[in-house]
């Protein structure tokens, strides 16, 4: 979708309402529609639950996603908003992944990784933070 926008579009107003805050409360939904989907997916895990959804501090933006069977160190995503930033850290990986908010040239407000990767939408920050969560071979 190449729209131009007119010149006097208001970039302004657009861009405050594409806030990590935002961002952040959107990649929440998602991932627990994720959750559930994969669940419902794993005919194995239909009496459980195999991965959940938690948010362990209330007033504090943070969420984890974790397996809930298994080994005693359970891998986990923690995803929290600091400032204009949402931070992912996978407990097997050492760094963090840092996503900055950017609107982009046609309007679209996306999660760009602070290490210089391409823009990309919130579905596509899930896929790249919990596919291997929820695929990886433990059965």
């Amino acid at each position: 979708m190449d729209e131009q926008k007119p010149a006097d579009w208001d970039w302004v107003t657009e861009r405050k309402k594409c806030s990590a805050s935002v961002l952040f409360d959107e990649l929440q939904d998602a991932a627990q529609k994720n959750v559930d989907t994969r669940n419902a997916h794993d005919p194995n895990w239909t009496k459980y639950k195999r991965f959940a959804l938690n948010e362990p501090n209330a007033g504090v933006k943070k969420f984890i996603v974790a397996e809930t069977f298994g080994d005693v160190n359970k891998p986990y995503v923690t995803f929290r908003l600091r400032d204009e930033t949402i931070i992912v850290q996978r407990s097997w990986e050492r760094e963090d992944t840092v996503y900055q908010v950017t609107l982009q040239d046609d309007g679209t407000c996306r999660l760009k990784d602070a290490k210089g990767a391409a823009a990309v939408d919130a579905w596509q920050v899930l896929r790249d933070m919990l596919e291997h969560l929820f695929f990886r071979s433990v059965d």
